[in-house]
């Protein structure tokens, strides 16, 4: 028993190489009566399948003792200096390092005239 033909097999493939994506296969899936799993099946097995990528729903967590090492680092500082900035705010803390890397840059930018 075959469950698609070879023009079917073509127009699958060639619609969802256009565009790969949901839509695309739901599309498809209604117009060939066929289930949305059947499709991407044969799309997978026919190679040009993707899967769709979720994002993820929160960013990843920065510890403060991560953010007062990268401070440290920044400052050309010892271990043990700066110990009491991991009593600031979080956001205290993202808001050095940004200002840091500001100056960063513009001492490099100056450097390279």
């Amino acid at each position: 028993m075959v469950n698609y033909t070879k023009e079917q097999v073509k127009e699958l493939v060639v619609t969802y190489g256009e565009t790969p994506t949901k839509a695309t296969v739901e599309k498809l899936a209604s117009g060939m009566g066929k289930s949305v799993r059947s499709i991407i099946s044969k799309l997978a097995t026919e190679g040009v399948y993707q899967k769709v990528k979720k994002a993820s729903s929160k960013p990843i967590a920065v510890k403060k003792a991560a953010l007062v090492n990268v401070i440290r680092i920044m400052m050309n500082a010892r271990d043990n200096q700066f110990k009491s900035f991991e009593n600031a705010s979080k956001a205290d803390l993202e808001a050095m390092v940004d200002l840091l890397r500001d100056l960063n840059n513009q001492y490099e930018l100056k450097e390279r005239k």
